[in-house]
């Protein structure tokens, strides 16, 4: 994909039905987890990437993606994939701890489905932040070497 965002022109258009199409498939995606976890009782699967929604919400994001302006893609785009083997590393025990101090929340955010979207925002948030500030107080050599950038 990121082969084909730099030789695809910018199209400066994402529309409000792009937006909705990407949180709508969001939610199935979130609600097909839940399915499978409490109806199907699979807990394994529930929590994997790999279901049929999951599927459809890269495609948005990818959709969204080529259509952003190159300058606001590149800005984001590569800024996160700079920090993405770091995300990837520390993403289960902020998790843990994100989901943790949902808790504490209204009682709002514990609807399953809102609850998830929060944990993953802020998930991804706050993995990022920490891979920032590490790259930016931590000798560059001991980021690399501990595979956060």
């Amino acid at each position: 994909a990121g082969m084909y965002f730099k030789k695809c022109p910018p199209q400066n258009t994402v529309t409000p039905i792009s937006i909705v199409s990407l949180l709508t498939s969001l939610y199935l995606s979130i609600g097909e987890a839940t399915y499978i976890n409490d109806v199907l009782d699979i807990p394994f699967f529930a929590a994997s990437q790999i279901k049929f929604t999951t599927f459809i919400y890269a495609l948005i994001i990818c959709i969204i993606a080529v259509r952003m302006h190159t300058s606001v893609k590149d800005s984001i785009f590569t800024r996160i994939g700079e920090a993405s083997f770091g995300i990837y590393i520390i993403h289960i025990p902020v998790k843990m701890g994100v989901e943790k101090a949902m808790v504490y929340l209204p009682a709002a955010f514990h609807d399953g489905m809102l609850n998830q979207t929060a944990v993953v925002f802020v998930t991804v948030a706050l993995c990022y932040l920490i891979v920032l500030v590490c790259d930016n107080v931590l000798p560059k050599k001991l980021v690399s070497y501990i595979g956060l950038k």
